[in-house]
């Protein structure tokens, strides 16, 4: 899809990234289709935080192309994302940082899930997969994300 589009704007970026991410998670919720968009969203917002273009937008659109990063299930882009939110805390203006404070905080949030599992257990029955004894157990006690 990258190789069709004309993405030659900062907002055709972000539009793109909200289309492949977010939108496929909404309307697909509960279906293996919500993460068809993943890597395609993942590859745009990796290629604008390297530009650091997400350090010249408001914390709330930066927020958006960072977010990719945090669907992620893997270690080294979970590691990436931290410092990506850390980087957006730092540079937020100070009536904003409660609100970066807070995406930073979601960002450890995930890389802890990953870092524990391996995986997200929370995709396990959309994606087909079996869940281990602790991943159980923490998707009855532990924090909820959509599917």
């Amino acid at each position: 899809l990258n190789d069709q589009l004309s993405i030659a704007t900062t907002a055709d970026q972000i539009a793109f990234i909200i289309l492949t991410d977010q939108f496929t998670r909404n309307i697909y919720r509960k279906s293996p289709q919500a993460f068809v968009g993943d890597s395609r969203a993942l590859t745009m917002s990796l290629d604008m935080i390297e530009k650091q273009l997400h350090l010249s937008l408001p914390v709330t659109v930066a927020s958006f192309i960072c977010i990719p990063l945090q669907h992620s299930e893997d270690k080294e882009i979970q590691a990436h994302s931290i410092s990506t939110y850390t980087a957006l805390y730092e540079h937020a203006a100070p009536q904003f940082k409660e609100e970066a404070k807070g995406y930073l905080d979601y960002a450890k949030l995930h890389a802890q899930i990953i870092n524990d599992f391996g995986r997200f257990p929370h995709r396990n029955q959309v994606l087909g997969r079996s869940s281990t004894k602790a991943e159980l157990t923490y998707l009855s006690d532990g924090p909820r994300f959509g599917q």
